[in-house]
């Protein structure tokens, strides 16, 4: 729920505005100049706090939209065929998402139907599956994931 706010926005001259100006001047220290940042021994910690459960007719919805999806359609259809990564004059003429997919040809395996993306964390001893969202599903995917006591808080801590 959106709240509302009770306040007047004022115009204010540009020599008005030389806090904000100083702010976005300043100087960057040292360890940043090269681009570079030592990170020292920080332990960052990751874990999941709620894993989404799909229903049967949730995944037969999305099986059902990647089917109907123009940029999932070619991949699933190659995929489903078991060929070989296809060459990249096939897939230069199709929309921009589809040779996205494409390049990720390595990572993407058909699960119960659904297409997939296997992801491993960076010491590669963890892999996951990630769903292949269909662009008109992805309202559906943000609700779920927005609703509920979670509230799209994934667990980074």
């Amino acid at each position: 729920m959106h709240q509302k706010y009770d306040f007047v926005i004022e115009n204010r001259s540009g020599k008005s505005h030389g806090n904000a100006d100083t702010y976005s001047r300043r100087p960057c220290p040292e360890i940043y100049k090269d681009r570079t940042r030592q990170e020292g021994n920080k332990v960052v910690s990751v874990r999941i706090l709620r894993t989404v459960y799909l229903s049967k007719e949730w995944k037969d919805s999305i099986k059902h939209t990647q089917q109907e999806d123009l940029d999932i359609k070619p991949i699933l259809e190659w995929m489903k065929a078991s060929a070989p990564k296809p060459k990249w004059s096939d897939v230069s003429v199709i929309s921009s998402a589809t040779k996205s997919y494409w390049a990720q040809w390595n990572r993407l395996l058909i699960e119960d139907g659904v297409l997939c993306r296997k992801w491993e964390n960076g010491r590669g001893d963890s892999c996951h599956l990630q769903m292949v969202v269909p662009k008109a599903k992805v309202p559906d995917v943000l609700q779920l994931y927005h609703n509920g006591c979670s509230g799209a808080r994934l667990g980074v801590k």
